[in-house]
């Protein structure tokens, strides 16, 4: 959480950021080229990701105020009371159903589809798929519906049903707006953010608990 803040906040200047196998994220500001052969041995072979493209947002509240956000990990849709939301779905402006009663739903992009996405169950995407992951957050109704992999390039809006007596918020990685009525969700190549990592190493969730790395030749 403290790395999205970071990272989202200093997006502006063309910062790269590197992660540790301990979670510790180090800011880098203007890095040049030939620094990785001058610098440390750690952030010298240090594996590179440009997460690419963002995904950005539109969106009303109840009182036809409109807003714009991006995010790099997902974009959440959440109840605000102790009733559950209702909400429609349209992808490509098509209604693909018309009501989800849940307490959330969620659109991540590859890069975050380890973080809440893969706690509400859904898809760990490869960063290179071009798939944005669609899940739902404690469905009610259809309860056995486990949400969609969509093309990046999907617009897909939500809308929230039933507001006055259900209210929702909409959060973009860590900002969060409340009161929503509309979403309108399409992916953005305007901001562009490089992370590097110290190893390939992949955790599995078991492993991550235990301490121990799995060399999958993947992402953490």
């Amino acid at each position: 959480g403290s790395e999205m803040c970071i990272r989202d906040r200093l997006a502006v200047l063309s910062s790269n950021f590197f992660k540790d196998k301990y979670n510790f994220s180090k800011l880098i500001i203007n890095l040049a080229p030939n620094f990785f052969n001058l610098g440390s041995k750690k952030i010298g072979s240090s594996k590179y990701l440009i997460v690419e493209p963002s995904i950005s947002l539109e969106f009303s509240n109840v009182n036809n105020e409109i807003f714009e956000a991006y995010a790099y990990n997902e974009v959440s849709l959440m109840r605000q009371t102790h009733l559950a939301s209702k909400i429609k779905i349209k992808i490509n402006e098509k209604v693909k159903m018309e009501e989800l009663i849940c307490d959330g739903v969620l659109l991540s992009t590859s890069a975050g589809s380890t973080a809440y996405n893969l706690s509400a169950h859904g898809s760990i995407l490869p960063l290179d798929s071009n798939i944005l992951a669609l899940t739902p957050i404690s469905a009610f109704r259809p309860r056995r519906w486990r949400g969609a992999l969509l093309s990046e390039i999907s617009k897909i809006d939500f809308e929230v049903l039933n507001n006055d007596e259900r209210p929702s918020s909409v959060t973009a990685d860590n900002v969060e707006f409340r009161d929503i009525s509309k979403v309108n969700i399409v992916s953005s190549d305007e901001n562009k953010c490089t992370v590097l990592f110290d190893s390939c190493l992949l955790y599995t969730s078991d492993a991550a608990d235990e301490g121990l790395g799995v060399d999958l030749g993947g992402r953490r």
